[in-house]
């Protein structure tokens, strides 16, 4: 299908949208050496993406295989993450996609570096778009809308389309690093793109604010809540979640809008694919379990389009019933 805007341009400027109390992006943490950590991280990720296509390659997949040695804690947590989501893998199969996921994000850094470089040019240059039914009426309506996606693909580049197609690219909620030197660049680089970063806690206000401006708040809701989570299958097993997308329904009465930003074989060149639309009438009177477990079942269908561009080594289940002793059949949402 030709994207509705295939002659529009990215035109992105530092964000007028504050949200009503500006809490900063960070974390409240000032440890010893987080200042060379931090230029350690971004002359790494200046390296990589300064390396040409055929070195980069092996470059990422050395490093994939020296973090999968290093890193055991996230080694593990994937593993465990892998079989739950497809418990007819083979143990190779297992290891491959421990390493994919650490190769891709790897991979993200690098698109990150290119992507202000898109900047001004032409959509179709760069974004390949599959759009879900009610799009068009959706984008000419001009209202606010929730933006779901998840840690597939380039989440990254989700924003700048949105921006592009008229909605005023008011905020995107995360979690902020615990190093506040780089909390504070992804910050700037952010509102140079016309974003606002808030973080998770207290981010209610802020993107109520943005989504009844006419703005997209964009949230990522795939990873385990540290306050007053619920529980509800993901992937089949229990799982910690976050009760936000309930109440965000609930207050604010706007579409979610389900979107996924994929890399391709082609550096800076993306597939976004708008899966679905949620209407709020389709979630009247849903308690906060309910509208959870369809944001879920709609992440499990991001992941499976790109499994091998998904970060499976977030622990997510952590507090939960270890793998086979959920009471569920893992792998079916």
């Amino acid at each position: 299908m030709a994207s509705p805007w295939d002659d529009e341009r990215i035109q992105v400027r530092p964000s007028d949208f504050r949200p009503p109390t500006e809490r900063p992006f960070e974390k409240d943490i000032h440890r010893r050496g987080a200042w060379l950590e931090f230029q350690a991280l971004r002359a790494a990720q200046r390296l990589l993406g300064a390396l040409p296509q055929p070195l980069l390659e092996p470059a990422l997949g050395g490093l994939a295989h020296l973090a999968r040695l290093v890193d055991k804690r996230h080694a593990d947590s994937a593993r465990d993450f892998l079989r739950t989501a497809f418990p007819e893998a083979s143990e190779r199969e297992v290891e491959a996609g421990v390493l994919a996921a650490y190769r891709h994000i790897a991979r993200v850094a690098v698109e990150s570096e290119r992507l202000p470089k898109i900047l001004g040019t032409r959509l179709a240059e760069h974004y390949e778009v599959e759009a879900c039914e009610g799009l068009e009426e959706l984008v000419a309506a001009r209202e606010g809308v929730i933006v779901l996606t998840a840690h597939v693909g380039f989440w990254e580049g989700v924003g700048l389309p949105l921006h592009a197609l008229g909605f005023r690219h008011g905020v995107a909620v995360g979690k902020p690093p615990n190093n506040v030197h780089l909390a504070r660049w992804i910050q700037r680089r952010r509102e140079e793109q016309g974003a606002w970063l808030l973080p998770r806690e207290g981010a209610i206000q802020g993107v109520t604010a943005a989504v009844r401006s006419g703005g997209a708040a964009v949230l990522l809701l795939d990873q385990r809540p540290r306050q007053r989570p619920i529980t509800v299958p993901f992937f089949g097993r229990p799982a910690a979640c976050d009760r936000s997308a309930g109440v965000l329904v609930r207050r604010v009465g706007a579409p979610l809008l389900v979107v996924g930003c994929y890399l391709t074989d082609v550096p800076g060149r993306y597939r976004l694919v708008f899966q679905r639309i949620v209407r709020p009438e389709e979630v009247e009177g849903a308690s906060s379990e309910e509208v959870m477990a369809l944001v879920n079942r709609e992440t499990e269908a991001l992941v499976r389009r790109a499994p091998d561009q998904y970060f499976w080594l977030h622990d997510r289940f952590r507090g939960m019933p270890a793998l086979g002793e959920s009471g569920s059949e893992p792998g079916t949402g």
